[in-house]
């Protein structure tokens, strides 16, 4: 059972985020589903960070992942955080507390100190600041893990949850109102000189779209509309890392957008009117 069979159980989105913000998440559901959750949140957070990271869900819902307390369940009088020593029963188990890790991960560090967690001492090599999995690495941002911060993954998680699943969902925003001021209305001098065939005819085939395009039908009108062969999933990430290193990863979400809908991405062009008019005078077929 995933996520979405569970909103079927509900009969509005009050209901659901009711369920979301139970402090006894994590017992009132399933493993399977927490790590659903969180491979679809890591798929979108993947995306806003400028990366097509396409881990495999199967592997996540496998017993070689678990769902990791953030603040161990176990954890010493002494090392939970202040603001929920008196209560720390009611903050445990909530979504803002949770995340997933490898079992390897869980089993050797799951009970540690979040500062332990979040910065390796001594000759241990891993922790959250260089974890492969970017729901882990996030945690990192946090100075402490305190019920400020449980607070605030959690209204993050639910929103993110609300948006994915909900019965009414948001329309997707497309416009350029959260785009940095630096970015409107332009494109860097060299920008079109130095974009490759393959970049230019992703760009293309987003900008004759009428609507968001998924990932396989953007690489196949790249290939069956400008030739450009495409290797799945891995290339086009590669297309766009090479777009992002050419001039910075804040210009390229400037310019485009994704999001995680199914079992695979969905990208737009955001260009605003200015930069829509000079990508059609230079891209435009003749």
């Amino acid at each position: 059972m995933s996520i979405d069979a569970i909103t079927d159980r509900y009969t509005s989105d009050e209901r659901f985020e009711r369920k979301l913000r139970d402090p006894d998440f994590y017992e009132s559901n399933t493993s399977r589903d927490v790590k659903y959750l969180f491979y679809r949140y890591g798929q979108q957070i993947d995306s806003d960070a400028g990366e097509e990271v396409l881990k495999d869900l199967s592997h996540i819902l496998s017993s070689e992942f678990q769902v990791e307390h953030v603040l161990a369940r176990k954890l010493p009088e002494e090392a939970i955080p202040e603001s929920v020593a008196e209560n720390f029963g009611e903050h445990v188990h909530r979504l803002g507390n949770l995340t997933i890790a490898s079992r390897y991960w869980n089993s050797s560090y799951g009970n540690l100190p979040f500062a332990e967690k979040k910065r390796a001492t001594g000759s241990r090599e891993k922790d959250y600041e260089s974890s492969t999995l970017r729901v882990q690495r996030e945690l990192a941002k946090f100075d402490e893990f305190s019920k400020s911060a449980i607070d605030s993954r959690e209204e993050t998680l639910v929103e993110f949850a609300l948006e994915e699943w909900a019965i009414n969902p948001p329309e997707i925003d497309q416009s350029d109102s959260n785009v940095l001021e630096e970015f409107k209305g332009n494109f860097p001098p060299d920008f079109f000189d130095r974009l490759t065939a393959k970049q230019e005819a992703m760009l293309r085939v987003l900008y004759d779209a009428e609507e968001a395009v998924q990932t396989d039908e953007l690489i196949r009108r790249m290939e069956s509309e400008y030739g450009e062969t495409v290797d799945g999933s891995n290339g086009l990430s590669g297309i766009l890392a090479g777009l992002t290193s050419k001039h910075s990863k804040e210009f390229r979400r400037s310019i485009m957008s994704a999001r995680w809908v199914g079992d695979q991405f969905e990208w737009w062009l955001t260009l605003d009117d200015e930069q829509e008019r000079v990508f059609t005078e230079r891209l435009s077929p003749e």
